[in-house]
């Protein structure tokens, strides 16, 4: 049995010598784990759509044991947070963040249109100052969505983002990593 849906990479891990171990955000079948077979070898198709920053429609092959990624087609290209080292960083943050507090298959179309409107605007933010409101604006939107009530008792983006990431490291129970280069360079 296959399936088509819209979705977007999370996080992907070597997974042999060719193969790629996908953790995907889907707009039908919510957070999946998928294989993409052959994916890191130089000939293949589905590299260059299994890329961060990408919405693409993913063609799922339901195995047995894990799904598997039959084939991708790129629909929204946001890569151009790739070329500021700091917006890779803060929009990896929130995937992870995402990754670390959605529970696998559980289907939430809201929250990928919350993805997707990020991932929109924070391609196309201008400075330093605009990406750190963008992403405590959403990390709000993502918390307040999941259920839960931020309190907001800061006085500056800094100490918002710090309050937001003490909250979802705290919900998670686990370290945000990509929390570590945010919090040097934002100085907070």
């Amino acid at each position: 049995m296959t399936c088509l849906t819209q979705g977007f990479i999370i996080k992907k891990c070597p997974l042999g010598d060719y193969d790629l171990q996908c953790t995907i955000f889907t707009r039908e079948l919510g957070k999946v784990t998928a294989i993409a077979k052959g994916a890191k070898r130089i000939t293949s198709k589905l590299n260059a759509h299994l890329e961060p920053f990408l919405i693409g429609e993913l063609m799922l092959a339901h195995g047995a044991v894990v799904k598997r990624v039959a084939a991708a087609r790129i629909v929204k290209n946001y890569s151009v947070i790739k070329n500021d080292l700091i917006k890779i960083f803060a929009a990896n943050y929130f995937l992870e963040t995402i990754d670390l507090l959605v529970r696998a298959e559980a289907v939430d179309r809201e929250l990928f249109d919350l993805a997707d409107n990020f991932l929109f605007l924070f391609s196309s933010a201008e400075s330093r100052a605009a990406t750190l409101i963008l992403l405590n604006k959403f990390l709000f939107k993502l918390l307040s969505h999941l259920g839960y009530q931020p309190p907001i008792k800061a006085v500056s983006q800094r100490q918002l983002f710090n309050q937001l990431h003490q909250l979802a490291q705290g919900i998670a129970e686990k370290r945000i990593k990509n929390a570590d280069f945010l919090l040097l360079n934002f100085a907070l």
